[in-house]
């Protein structure tokens, strides 16, 4: 299966609504055939989510979001505006009602990571897609 390479960019605002916005967005960007869409899916918000919770952006703020893939690989990266604190998948103990999120990107995802910029943060992630290119 020959996969076709794309580059697809969102905005959104800083709004509980944006989470299943970018969830739309990400199944209809890949499309409903593609072999990551339920986990770019399912990453992907779980980025914008926390981009709400914890940045400025869940603050009348903005979150960016550029998905770009092609035979090989999915990559996503989620901007927000930033704030003091390092997204980091913690210790959660059995009873925790939150803190998983990022575990399960990491469990989801090939890479994933995070890096600030004068306007903000962006924490990406990467699928690779084995044996499907070329």
């Amino acid at each position: 299966m020959k996969l076709p390479t794309l580059v697809a960019t969102l905005s959104l605002q800083g709004k509980p609504e944006s989470v299943p916005a970018a969830r739309r967005w990400f199944r209809a960007t890949l499309g409903p055939d593609h072999p990551a869409a339920d986990d770019v899916e399912l990453a992907g918000c779980e980025l914008v989510t926390n981009a709400l919770l914890h940045s400025e952006s869940g603050h009348g703020g903005h979150i960016a979001l550029i998905l770009d893939a092609d035979e090989n690989r999915v990559r996503v990266h989620v901007t927000d505006d930033g704030t003091a604190t390092e997204p980091r998948a913690g210790n959660v103990t059995m009873c925790a009602e939150s803190g998983r999120g990022l575990l399960m990107v990491e469990a989801l995802t090939h890479d994933w990571g995070t890096h600030h910029q004068a306007d903000g943060r962006t924490t990406w992630f990467e699928i690779s897609l084995p044996g499907l290119g070329g």
